[in-house]
């Protein structure tokens, strides 16, 4: 007879439960405090002219945006072009500096495409046909 009445408790325990969780709470019958309706406001769906002046308003400051985004775009790729330039005059200059040095001492500039690496004291990564250590074994399937 224990069981018996422990077992009802349980299963009227667990519909009670089971019914409050699956029940969503409604919004509107909920009331704060901070949010409590303030009298003497006209909604902007009840007054048309107040729509109007707001869409206009809202037009105004998308097109304000728009000018003020294409104004610095323009701006942007001004700058953009200025430095392109100042750097190639700057590659000019160091270029011809570096070509005088040479002919100062007595020495021929190396060219470009020369792959000597003698007389250089930079590293030059190997290239991908180079091998860089111990060859790779086949992998057997």
């Amino acid at each position: 007879m224990k069981n018996y009445k422990y077992l009802v408790l349980l299963v009227l325990s667990a519909s009670f439960l089971s019914s409050q969780v699956g029940q969503v709470p409604n919004k509107k019958e909920t009331t704060s405090p901070n949010t409590s309706k303030k009298k003497g406001i006209i909604k902007a769906q009840e007054n048309d002219d107040l729509k109007s002046e707001l869409i206009e308003l809202e037009n105004q400051f998308k097109d304000d945006h728009e000018s003020i985004k294409s104004n610095y775009k323009k701006r942007i790729s001004a700058l953009k072009e200025s430095q392109k330039a100042e750097v190639k005059e700057l590659k000019k200059n160091y270029n011809s500096r570096r070509v005088a040095i040479y002919k100062k001492y007595g020495v021929k500039p190396p060219r470009k495409n020369d792959q000597s690496d003698d007389n250089s004291d930079t590293y030059k990564a190997p290239t991908k046909n180079e091998s860089t250590g111990k060859p790779k074994k086949p992998i057997r399937k």
